[in-house]
């Protein structure tokens, strides 16, 4: 017997993750794997598959369909829409009773027909994207911003509001625009080298917060430092594991207790 769905949110929350009501994942159920702290949503959001999301990350609202990861420290805004799937403009039709087999199967008489009548969608050319999107880790995504399939966004990447992003975004760069266009980049290619040489973003929160982020290059070199003299570690990856749905939400794996700053 399936165990019995717990609906209480709130628990969550004590093992590191925040999922606020709302959580809309349109009859599927997914697995979420989720370091500690991260949220899932802070408000109305539709999820339709499984879900990797780092430590201090966190989504607000919108859509995410085909989305692999979301590395550590992102910051993602409200109404955003990643992932989502396209239709074919290139078909006869760019209807999805061609290519969808489940989208009016709630009529049984056409979800009965529909499995002779659907191409496979890998038995046809077609111009729609596909993939999954991959975010690195500081990633800050503004408002209404749409992610096509298959775009990986670069880590320290910044993505501003309402831009449609088609193609991969470098580490670093700060894009927008429809389609988005590279504007500038958050530092200069020295700095950015030190970034992917530290990665920083491997360490907790509690152990970086003494040092003056506002200056990033003497923030990297405390960093090695500080590292080089044992005073900090990497903390590494620990995933907790959830099977969620609309309705509530199974525990597959408790993430290990929280990281003891040193």
């Amino acid at each position: 017997m399936a165990p019995k769905l717990n609906k209480n949110l709130s628990y969550l929350k004590k093992i590191g993750l925040r999922v606020a009501p709302g959580f809309n994942t349109r009859g599927r159920s997914l697995n979420l794997a989720f370091e500690t702290p991260s949220q899932l949503n802070n408000g109305p959001a539709f999820y339709y598959n499984d879900l990797q999301i780092g430590a201090y990350s966190y989504l607000r609202t919108g859509t995410v369909r085909h989305v692999r990861r979301i590395g550590r420290y992102c910051s993602i805004a409200p109404n955003v829409t990643l992932g989502e799937s396209e239709h074919m403009t290139n078909w006869l039709s760019s209807s999805t009773a061609f290519h969808r087999a489940d989208q009016f199967s709630f009529y049984p008489p056409e979800k009965e027909a529909a499995a002779a009548r659907v191409l496979p969608m890998d038995a046809a050319p077609h111009d729609a994207a596909t993939g999954d999107v991959d975010i690195g880790h500081d990633v800050w995504i503004g408002t209404n911003v749409t992610v096509r399939r298959g775009v990986t966004i670069g880590t320290g990447a910044v993505i501003g509001g309402g831009a449609f992003v088609v193609k991969d975004v470098p580490p670093y760069a700060i894009v927008a625009g429809v389609p988005a266009k590279i504007l500038r980049y958050r530092f200069p290619d020295k700095v950015i080298e030190a970034m992917h040489l530290v990665r920083w973003w491997e360490f907790d929160a509690n152990d970086l917060a003494e040092l003056p982020f506002n200056q990033p290059l003497i923030t990297l070199l405390k960093i090695a430092e500080q590292e080089a003299a044992g005073t900090i570690a990497r903390r590494p990856e620990d995933f907790g594991q959830i099977h969620l749905t609309t309705k509530g939400f199974h525990v597959l794996q408790s993430p290990a207790s929280p990281p003891t700053p040193t």
